[in-house]
Parts: structure tokens; C-alpha cells; sequence
């Protein structure tokens, strides 16, 4: 509302109806077009929020489908890679097996006693560190997650500053002159 005649903004001046009325229409459609906007990013935001969630539901339901097929008997190894746990955990029991059939003194007895504790000790190694992954794993998608939600937040606190700085417009232009 700059005048030309060089007045400033608290000095009052004349405006005709239609000037009043054409600023107070451009200041609502402002108003309404930002409150559009900021719906659809809050939208957005929530739209996001509820895919991420879906997606780690999907994840954790995957994890205790593999969960339980991992601890469940099987007659034959899976057909995937050489590094598989079952395939090693499987090998580990046929050489033990192997080794008992051998067996046939005291000193025999305590060589499979050490091959078996150590055998036990790499594979209790091996599933400490793939929790320990798994947590890590975790732990970072919980991370993503959090910035994202951070993110969505500092949208919608935006959207409504800006809201509500045109609304604050809007009614300083519908005060009477005498109180502007």
C-alpha cells in the first residue's frame, strides 16, 4: 500500500472503494492460494509418512517370514551362495558326525571336544555380528525416518507462519482507517 506521493505506511490516506475492495479480494485470493499450497504439503507430508511406515511393516513382516524359514528344519540346503549360515552351521554337524563315527579312544574324544567348542565359537561369533548388522540396520532407517519427519514438520510449521501472516493482512485491511 505505498503511496507515490511519499506518505508512509502509518500516515492515513484516501482509498476509494474499489481500491479498498480490489486490495481486500487480492489479499484473500492470496490467502487462500498459501492455504492451498500448505494443504497439499501437509498432505504430502502425511502421504510420505504413511508410505514409510507401510514400507517398514512390509520390512519387519519379511524379517520374521526369514526368521522363522531360517530356524526351521530343512532336508536340503538352499541352492543360494557358499556363505550361507545353515549351509555352515549343516557342515559343521556332518563333520562332527563324521568325527564320532572315528572316534575310538580317549584321545580321539578330546581332539572332537576341541574341534566342536571351537566350531561352536565361530558360529556364535558369525550370528553375534549379523544381529549386530541387523540392529545397525535399523537404527539407520529409524534415523532416515526421524529426518524425514523433521522435515515434514519444519513444512508445515512454514506453511502455517505464512498463513497466518496473510490472515494478520487481511484483518489489519478490514479494521476501519481510524484503527490501522
Amino acid at each position: 500500500m505505498a503511496s507515490s506521493s511519499g506518505m508512509s505506511e502509518t500516515e492515513p490516506r484516501t482509498v476509494t472503494r474499489e481500491e479498498f475492495n480490489r486490495e481486500l479480494v487480492q489479499a484473500l485470493d492470496d490467502l487462500v492460494s498459501a492455504a492451498r499450497y500448505h494443504e497439499a504439503e501437509i498432505k504430502a507430508s502425511i502421504a510420505r509418512s504413511d508410505e514409510l511406515t507401510g514400507r517398514r511393516r512390509a520390512e519387519d513382516a519379511e524379517r520374521a517370514r526369514t526368521a522363522a524359514n531360517d530356524s526351521a528344519v530343512r532336508e536340503t540346503p538352499p541352492v543360494y551362495g557358499t556363505d550361507n549360515l545353515d549351509e555352515r552351521l549343516e557342515r559343521i554337524e556332518r563333520s562332527l558326525a563324521d568325527i564320532a563315527e572315528r572316534m575310538a579312544t580317549k584321545a580321539d574324544l578330546e581332539q572332537v571336544r576341541q574341534e566342536m567348542a571351537t566350531n561352536l565359537e565361530q558360529v556364535r561369533r558369525e550370528m553375534a555380528t549379523k544381529a549386530d548388522l541387523e540392529q545397525v540396520r535399523q537404527e539407520m532407517a529409524t534415523k532416515v525416518a526421524l529426518e524425514s519427519v523433521q522435515d515434514d514438520v519444519r513444512t508445515i510449521a512454514d506453511g502455517y507462519a505464512t498463513v497466518s501472516q496473510r490472515l494478520e493482512y487481511v484483518a489489519n485491511l478490514l479494521k476501519p482507517p481510524a484503527f490501522r
